[in-house]
């Protein structure tokens, strides 16, 4: 993992923030580059130092007021996990640009969620903030005998672990290549690179959020992103390039998964044209999650064949034309994947 934060830092500053519900373990070095951000573990941050540009240690640096000095130590000891980059200009314009980075790089650790973890309420992976931020408290009052309890529940118990079962699991699927792609270790068609990240940033700001109907409406954005190209007719499309996908699983029929396309379509316009989204549920946010995942594993497993989304398009039509003429298909090239995925009663009430 050492060649992750390699490259030389011409950039004369460096910006670094704690980031809360993600632990980076042994397995990955306790370390994690995406694109040009850096996320490290607290403990292995000094001996990264002169990788990152830093002559001197964090301890050593210079200040004329004592109490930055103690702000400073104070500041590394907030969390287990920071996030960083290398910039150049002045520190004040460029905070919030920074702070954008970095977000979109979480969201794309978070992309790596899918299909690997269920969702939770609970758990997100952000920019840490106050330490009173990280809890809710309520008050509940018996109405009828007038008694009372305060209650609190942390927002975010458990961090989002890069361990040995994460990195076990993403070898058998597709996310250690796309990591690749996005960090430019492996070429592509740069149109469909940044389409690809594009559509995972959105899915990763989908799996760390617990809004259901916004959640799902990101799903739908990134499928449509993926499958559908302009002036196409949407519903159509979805449900071609899915069945491009996946319609040779005995799932396809089984789980009536056009119909269900057909479903989680329409409540995607009703949300859109006309504000109505209380019909959206949770089986429809893990169902959008299934198909994303789907799509994803055999796009990037096969991205050598299906190397843009011209291609991806072109294959799709091919093989309806084999399914009217009812020929065995060539264009699906026998080995895509289909994936299911399963929530247990107590992990789909966590979401």
């Amino acid at each position: 993992m050492k060649n992750n934060i390699e490259k030389e830092f011409n950039e004369n500053q460096l910006f670094i923030t704690p980031i809360s519900g993600l632990e980076l373990t042994d397995i990955v070095k306790n370390e994690l580059k995406i694109e040009n951000v850096f996320f490290v573990s607290k403990d292995k941050l000094p001996r990264i130092r002169k990788r990152l540009g830093l002559q001197i240690p964090i301890s050593k640096l210079e200040t004329k007021k004592s109490f930055l000095k103690e702000l400073l130590i104070d500041f590394f000891k907030k969390s287990e996990t920071y996030a960083g980059l290398n910039f150049t200009g002045d520190k004040k314009e460029k905070y919030s640009e920074n702070i954008r980075i970095i977000e979109d790089a979480i969201s794309l650790i978070s992309f790596s969620n899918l299909g690997y973890s269920t969702r939770k309420f609970n758990n997100k992976i952000y920019i840490k903030k106050s330490e009173s931020l990280i809890s809710n408290k309520s008050v509940v009052i018996n109405k009828s005998n007038s008694e009372f309890s305060i209650g609190g529940k942390s927002l975010h118990p458990f961090p989002f672990q890069v361990n040995n079962n994460w990195k076990s699991f993403h070898q058998k699927f597709f996310y250690q290549k796309f990591l690749k792609i996005i960090n430019g270790e492996k070429k592509i068609n740069r149109k469909w690179r940044n389409l690809l990240i594009s559509a995972a940033r959105i899915v990763g700001k989908s799996l760390n959020s617990h809004d259901i109907p916004e959640s799902f409406l990101k799903n739908i954005i990134a499928l449509e992103m993926l499958l559908v190209d302009q002036n196409e007719k949407i519903k159509d499309k979805l449900i071609e390039r899915s069945a491009y996908f996946l319609d040779w699983s005995e799932n396809w029929e089984n789980d009536n998964i056009e119909e269900r396309i057909i479903g989680i379509y329409k409540k995607r316009c009703d949300y859109v044209h006309d504000g109505r989204y209380s019909d959206i549920t949770k089986e429809d946010l893990i169902f959008s999650d299934e198909l994303i995942f789907n799509v994803f594993n055999n796009l990037i497993n096969y991205i050598d064949k299906i190397s843009s989304k011209a291609k991806l398009i072109e294959f799709s039509d091919n093989y309806q034309c084999e399914k009217k003429l009812g020929l065995n298909s060539k264009f699906q090239f026998g080995k895509f994947k289909y994936v299911k995925t399963i929530y247990k009663q107590i992990d789909f009430n966590e979401i």
